[in-house]
Parts: C-alpha cells; sequence; structure tokens
C-alpha cells in the first residue's frame, strides 16, 4: 500500500510584518506480510514510512535563523507473532521492532526580542536516532470469572546524529558553536562538545510493565458485578538531550468496583492509590532574572551566555522538552 500526503502550512503575524507559507509532501509507502500458521499462530512483517510534517516558528524563529523545521522522517520494522494456547485461555501476542528516525522535531525554548524578551518556544530538528524494542502481551482467563493480564514494552532509544548549542555550552563551561556541521565550538580551553550521539531521546521510558487482575460474575438477569485492579510501572525519563536531568520512575495503582448491565454501569474507583507523587514529565525552560549577558562573554569567550535551566514538572499532556537548538 502506498500513501501520499501534501500539506501546506500557512503563519501570519501583522505585527511584524510576518507572513510566510511552507509546502510539505511525500510518499507513505507501508507493506504487511502475514502468515496464519495454524488457527492458534499468526506470524507477521511490516514496514511503513512515517512522516511527522514540519512547519513555520513565525517570527521568533525568523530572530534566531530557524524560519522552517523540516519534517521528521523514519523507517519503521515490525516482526510479530500472535497466538493461543491452552484451549484460548491464554492469548500471548509478542512484537519486535526497529525505528530509525531522522530530523526529530523536539521544542526549544528562547528569549523573543521582538517580544520585549518574553519567553516563547519554536520547533527544531535535534539530529537523527534508533529505536530497538519489544512488546509483550498476556492475557489468561484463570476461571469463568477471573482474567489476569500483563504487559511490558522495551524501547531502547539513541541518537546517532546531532549536534546541540546548549551541550556545548554544559561541556565547556560557557563556549558557543561556531561550525554546527563539525560541532565545533569557540572555547579558548579547548574543553566541550556539543555530540548527543548515544543519548536517550528526551521524556521516552525505556523500560514500562503492567499487570491486571479482572473478576466478573452475574449477579441478577444481564446484571454483573465486576472488580478489578492494575498496576503500571513507567522507568525514568530524559527531560533534555542531554540526559542530565530526569523525570523519575513511577508506580500506579487503580482498583475499581462496580455493576454492569451491559446498557450502563455504575462503579466507584480509587486512582494513585500508593500515593505515587513523580510528576508525569517536566520541561526546561529559560527563567529570565537568571540569563546574564556580560560584555566580555562567558570564560573569556565574547558573545557568550550564562543561562540556568529550570525543571518545572508539568502535567499537561503533550508537554515536550525543550532543548538548545540543533546546530547546522
Amino acid at each position: 500500500m502506498d500513501r501520499y500526503f501534501d500539506e501546506t502550512k500557512k503563519s501570519r503575524e501583522p505585527g511584524v510584518n510576518y507572513d510566510e507559507s511552507a509546502d510539505f509532501s511525500e510518499f507513505a509507502p507501508r507493506l504487511t506480510v502475514d502468515w496464519q500458521a495454524n488457527d492458534e499462530l499468526l506470524l507477521y512483517a511490516t514496514y511503513a514510512k512515517g512522516y511527522k510534517p514540519g512547519g513555520l516558528n513565525g517570527n521568533a524563529g525568523v530572530q534566531v535563523a530557524q524560519p522552517v523545521y523540516e519534517q521528521e522522517e523514519s523507517d519503521n520494522f515490525e516482526l510479530g507473532a500472535k497466538s493461543r494456547w491452552f484451549d484460548n485461555r491464554l492469548t500471548a501476542n509478542v512484537a519486535l521492532f526497529f525505528i530509525d528516525a531522522k530530523d526529530i522535531q523536539l521544542t526549544t525554548a528562547l528569549s523573543n526580542a521582538q517580544l520585549f524578551g518574553a519567553l516563547t518556544s519554536i520547533v527544531t530538528n535535534q539530529g537523527s536516532g534508533e529505536v530497538t524494542g519489544l512488546e509483550l502481551e498476556l492475557t489468561y482467563a484463570l476461571t469463568d470469572s477471573i482474567t489476569l493480564g500483563a504487559n511490558y514494552a522495551l524501547a531502547d532509544s539513541e541518537f546517532t546524529e546531532g549536534c546541540d548549542d546548549f551541550q556545548y555550552q554544559l561541556t565547556s563551561g560557557g563556549g558557543n558553536i561556531v561550525s554546527g556541521n563539525a560541532c565545533i565550538g569557540n572555547n579558548v580551553n579547548g574543553l566541550g562538545d556539543g555530540s548527543i550521539v548515544g543519548n536517550q531521546f528526551p521524556l521516552s521510558a525505556k523500560h514500562q510493565a503492567a499487570g491486571y487482575v479482572d473478576f466478573r460474575t452475574p449477579i441478577y438477569d444481564d446484571w454483573e458485578f465486576i472488580a478489578n485492579t492494575s498496576l503500571s510501572w513507567e522507568d525514568k525519563k530524559p527531560v533534555q538531550v542531554h540526559n542530565l536531568a530526569f523525570v523519575p520512575s513511577a508506580t500506579l495503582l487503580d482498583a475499581r468496583l462496580g455493576i454492569d448491565t451491559g446498557s450502563f454501569s455504575v462503579s466507584v474507583y480509587g486512582r494513585n492509590l500508593l500515593n505515587e507523587d513523580a510528576p508525569s514529565m517536566a520541561t526546561r525552560w529559560l527563567q529570565v532574572p537568571l540569563a546574564s549577558f556580560a560584555a566580555g562573554g562567558v570564560g573569556g569567550v565574547p558573545g557568550a551566555t550564562n543561562v540556568a535551566p529550570v525543571i518545572i514538572p508539568s502535567t499537561v499532556p503533550g508537554a515536550t522538552n525543550s532543548c538548545a537548538p540543533a546546530a547546522g
């Protein structure tokens, strides 16, 4: 199967005389091969080309020479099996996958000079990377009333290419990147490395696991009593491409009791019964009072800035990390 998309994005900011547009189009093929070995076993393999369309950063992006961010693309490979065992009481599904991604899109915080230093953000392409993973899902009907379930996911991600401005500032003590393609900076002491190769993707957990117990029994006609509980765990996640700050691992326990008639249900439930207080995600932002611009630069580097990152817990759905723009 071959898919095609063609997208045009436009942006206007009359107050600063900004009016731009950009076109993004590409073929996105997908291929699936499967084999029904028997009634209880299905084997399959898939390949898909994926794209996340690019876009415009507005006038804020123009100020930092990042007016347009390119579309992110990936090659996605998966091998899997779906099976049933013990007279269909046990369902076991497993999948191995590999993702090769280029021009990975992340969010960058910056101070907008056109808005009197107000904080804003743009999207930047942060290099290339790979994800190797495994997904395992088990469901077992212990009795006619009790069902057990468990799943596990491994997503081992790493950048295979990428050079980051702020990574160089952190490792050099205040130097700046001067050649993005070569990832070379201008720090006078010769130190500093802007490469993010080998680092884990921001806000991506390497391990995730969950399990549940579900109990259902008839009580009257079509009425059914239900009770279930689930326990999930997620590994720590790096906040930025630098992998220096992490959102801690988290364990959540939920439970539910109720009645289900097929037409409606009434239930009471409890969430986070273990009182897990780890934030679901975090971001790095600029704090204006802690940003200084010395006339002689920082560490003897003319024009270098000293910007302190601030980690702010966030529960906003879809929030992403903020990291320095990729050079080059």
